[in-house]
């Protein structure tokens, strides 16, 4: 019989398995998109949602998101680029 310490463990290595999958954090972007990870927080929120984790500032984006924000835009401006 499992205790409730091991049905935890078990839930939190899921989540983590989970998150590890299904969303990209900042510097799976900047590396993504050769931009640092200053310029992927930059983007608004209205325009490529995240969510925030916990009380931290750790940003996860879902890929869907994601690839919706990459069809309108070619990514953010690099760093030093002018327009």
């Amino acid at each position: 019989m499992r205790t409730i310490e091991d049905l935890r463990a078990h839930a939190r290595e899921h989540a983590r398995q989970i998150e590890a999958v299904l969303w990209l954090s900042v510097q799976d972007l900047a590396v993504r998109w050769s931009v640092s990870p200053g310029t992927v927080r930059k983007i608004p929120r209205a325009q490529l949602p995240y969510l925030m984790l916990g009380a931290s500032s750790v940003r996860r984006y879902d890929p869907r998101d994601v690839e919706s924000y990459e069809s309108t835009k070619t990514g953010p401006e690099p760093e030093g680029a002018t327009t």
